[in-house]
């Protein structure tokens, strides 16, 4: 079935998938945190970050909201410095 013209400029194609909105997560299990001492300032953990939980915090270092960490520690793996560990999130 061909459409024509006035009903393919009625259809535009939905890109990609709706960002969903920012919220508390409480399912997290395991939480990052960085060590200052051993932190290079070199950002790939702000980079990398899928929910934009890490900033630039005070004096330059990173800083983890983590109202927004899913405790993915996808951080802890891309920091080539080794200055992020993960613990137990306690309840």
């Amino acid at each position: 079935m061909m459409l024509k013209t006035e009903e393919m400029k009625q259809e535009k194609p939905q890109l990609g998938r709706p960002i969903a909105a920012a919220k508390p997560i409480d399912v997290r299990a395991m939480k990052p945190k960085i060590n200052l001492g051993a932190c290079e300032k070199n950002y790939d953990c702000v980079v990398f970050c899928p929910r934009n939980a890490i900033s630039v915090g005070q004096k330059g270092f990173p800083a983890i909201n983590y109202d927004l960490c899913d405790g993915c520690l996808i951080c802890l793996r891309e920091c080539p410095a080794s200055a992020i560990a993960n613990e137990r999130e306690l309840k």
